[in-house]
Formats: structure tokens, C-alpha cells, sequence
């Protein structure tokens, strides 16, 4: 865990199948990680492998928007090295 993150989890969004039909995770464009700094401000990590690393769909960018709008932190990282630089701006 970095030293400024009190909390990180995976956030899994889209439906899944339950019995009876499918069940809505989070709202589409929700970030892989979400967590808070010891300071309580809201933490957005959306995750992307190396080659896919541009390929950010319309709810996520709204997403974006949004938490960057609410003064969240939010990136996008695609290996543990930009995660870092992402959670080393945290001030």
C-alpha cells in the first residue's frame, strides 16, 4: 500500500449473471481501484494493460470528468510504475 492511501480496493462494474437474470456492479465507467487518502480525499485508479493504454471509453471519461470536478484524484495506469507516479502527486 502506498503511504498515502489509507484504503484501495478492485471495483468491479458491468452485470453479472445471478439466478433469475443479471445484477448491475457499479456504474459503468467506475475506476479498477477506488480508495482514500489518510486525508479522506477520494482516489479513481482506472486500470489498463500496456497496449490499451489510450483506449478509454465515453463513461469512463465521464467519470473522469466527474471526479476531477468533485476535486477526486483519478488516473489511468498501466503498470505499477505509473500507479505510483499517479499516487505520488497525492499531497
Amino acid at each position: 500500500m502506498h503511504n498515502k492511501v489509507t484504503w484501495m480496493d478492485r471495483a468491479n462494474s458491468g452485470k453479472v449473471r445471478v439466478k433469475g437474470g443479471f445484477m448491475q456492479l457499479h456504474e459503468k465507467g467506475t475506476p479498477d481501484l477506488i480508495g482514500f487518502t489518510y486525508e479522506g480525499q477520494f482516489i479513481g485508479i482506472e486500470l489498463k494493460r500496456p497496449d490499451t493504454k489510450n483506449n478509454v471509453n465515453d463513461d469512463q471519461l465521464c467519470m473522469q470528468s466527474r471526479m476531477r470536478g468533485a476535486n477526486c484524484i483519478f488516473g489511468i495506469a498501466y503498470d505499477e510504475e505509473s500507479l505510483n507516479a499517479i499516487l505520488d502527486k497525492i499531497n
